[in-house]
């Protein structure tokens, strides 16, 4: 949906933010450097959609954006596609490694590989967990399913 132009990650991330968060956290999000981003905020501040101070930042008027972007609710809800992703692979190594020991399928360690992962994908969720999407809720289930 939104590429991977950090522009466009910042945008995102303030109006699911109700409009300010701190830059570092937004580079977090995003897996882009802190001083891209942070490039990014100055020329939005000087174009003067944004307001910085001491590394935080502020959208002025976030509602022609949320408009363009057709936000119905301002409970949006960002999924850490990066740390999602790295608790998948973990478990997926995991279940690998135990599968080349004789260890039970339904024994006490992959049962707690397979909570660790779902706890971690819980985690991934900036926001109200609850009102996340169908396709989260689905990948989490998933993963609690694998036992």
């Amino acid at each position: 949906m939104i590429g991977t132009d950090a522009r466009h990650f910042l945008l995102v991330y303030l109006l699911a933010n109700h409009g300010a968060a701190k830059l570092r956290s937004v580079a977090a999000w995003s897996g882009q450097s802190y001083r891209n981003i942070s490039k990014v905020a100055q020329r939005l501040e000087a174009a003067n959609i944004i307001s910085l101070e001491h590394g935080y930042g502020r959208l002025k008027n976030p509602d022609p954006w949320a408009t363009i972007l057709e936000l119905e609710s301002r409970n949006t809800v960002l999924l850490n596609w990066l740390r999602f992703y790295d608790a998948c692979i973990q478990l997926l190594r995991s279940l690998h490694k135990a599968a080349s020991k004789p260890i039970p399928s339904d024994g006490p360690v992959v049962t707690g590989l397979i909570r660790e992962a779902v706890a971690e994908a819980k985690r991934s969720v900036e926001g109200d967990p609850s009102a996340s999407s169908g396709t989260v809720q689905d990948l989490t289930e998933l993963l609690a399913s694998l036992h």
